[in-house]
């Protein structure tokens, strides 16, 4: 695994070459004129020197330098693995706004001369793999593989929530939890109480936990799920939606949530050290998102035993099983019918979910892909 961490020492000329190569392509007329060949290789041989590699697996969240790199130093087979819905996540100008960018750091015309130019492309499910297909025509070969689920990382980090529960928590309306606080180039960790107390307990309703977890981003459509538990507060209010995260959507969602008067009872917890603190406490996990590719939070959930609602993002069924979830639409009517059907106990949480089972075929589908590109590789 190797892990580019840092810059290059580059003149003006050679860094504004692979900047312009990384936004537009090789293809593009001015990626032409500058040139960039030959620190490509410069770079390659200082990672790398003489080594010879059959298969690179090229796990960028948009490939392009070192595909690049990769395809001009070297005979081996290229693999590039797409974490998400690529074409969409392009296309997301409210993403990239909120993150300060006003535009993706590649074009979808370069991220398509990627794959031109990849051995194989890796879809993380076989309902993104059509949507591929039509969004990148050309593409030399597109295969799906599932990702594996690190079950062992789980069940270790839910056992390290109920010991630190016994440990440190004073009383049974907190949650004590590490919030990570990233600053600059590192990072500090603090630790907070959050309140677990019920809203409304003379309601005489049960206390009822919904979560969610993942980047606060617009594409995660954080903002209906928080306005349809507005809508959900209002008929049951014994109820609380804690919010596992961060991200650019942050200060939205928050003044969201206060102007809907839910400050009370939506909780944003922030990067969790061990979101299992949280998570092991809730009782339903919803993924409102509006695109996703394979959904590891998902299937974390369902290792704490949750009930699942999601949205119906192209590659929700990859995360499905047999009567474990309910899938909705996006809205906030939406999402609030959601709630509501969990509540109303037509979400079930008893369901079959072997992360072992799962893992063994997510490997094997890594495993022939990899092998098909290596004996590929051999032969060549």
């Amino acid at each position: 695994m190797f892990v580019r961490v840092g810059g290059s020492a580059l003149t003006r000329h050679e860094a504004r070459a692979l900047a312009h190569l990384e936004r537009y392509g090789p293809t593009d007329r001015l990626s032409r004129m500058l040139r960039p060949e030959p620190v490509l290789e410069r770079e390659w041989r200082r990672r790398f020197g003489d080594a010879e590699f059959d298969v690179i697996v090229d796990c960028s969240r948009y490939p392009s330098t070192f595909a690049w790199m990769a395809t001009l130093n070297s005979r081996a087979r290229l693999v590039v693995w797409q974490h998400t819905d690529a074409s969409a996540d392009l296309r997301n100008r409210a993403k990239w706004r909120l993150a300060g960018a006003g535009a993706p750091p590649i074009t979808e015309a370069a991220l398509a001369a990627v794959y031109r130019a990849a051995d194989v492309v890796v879809a993380p499910g076989p309902e993104l793999l059509a949507g591929d297909r039509a969004s990148f025509p050309g593409v030399r070969t597109f295969a799906s593989a599932a990702s594996p689920v690190d079950a062992g990382r789980v069940r270790r980090l839910l056992a390290e929530a109920e010991a630190w529960r016994d440990t440190w928590q004073s009383r049974d309306d907190l949650i004590v939890a590490d919030v990570v606080v990233v600053v600059d180039e590192g990072g500090a960790v603090r630790t907070l109480q959050l309140d677990d107390a019920p809203p409304s307990p003379e309601s005489g309703e049960p206390y009822r936990r919904f979560v969610t977890m993942g980047s606060l981003s617009p594409e995660k459509n954080q903002a209906n799920l928080v306005t349809a538990f507005g809508d959900f507060a209002r008929e049951h209010p014994n109820a609380r939606l804690f919010v596992i995260g961060a991200g650019p959507a942050a200060r939205e969602l928050r003044q969201l949530a206060a102007r809907l008067g839910l400050a009370g009872r939506v909780c944003f917890t922030g990067y969790l050290r061990n979101p299992f603190t949280v998570l092991g406490r809730c009782d339903c996990f919803v993924l409102p998102s509006e695109y996703e590719g394979f959904s590891l939070a998902v299937c974390e959930a369902r290792l704490a035993g949750l009930a699942i609602v999601l949205a119906g993002f192209a590659s929700a069924p990859s995360v499905s099983v047999p009567d474990g979830q309910l899938v909705t639409g996006f809205t906030a009517d939406e999402l609030h019918a959601g709630l509501r059907a969990y509540a109303d106990g037509r979400v079930r949480s008893e369901y079959a979910f072997d992360a072992d089972a799962h893992n063994a075929a997510a490997l094997a589908q890594w495993e022939a892909i990899v092998g098909r590109a290596g004996a590929q590789s051999a032969r060549g």
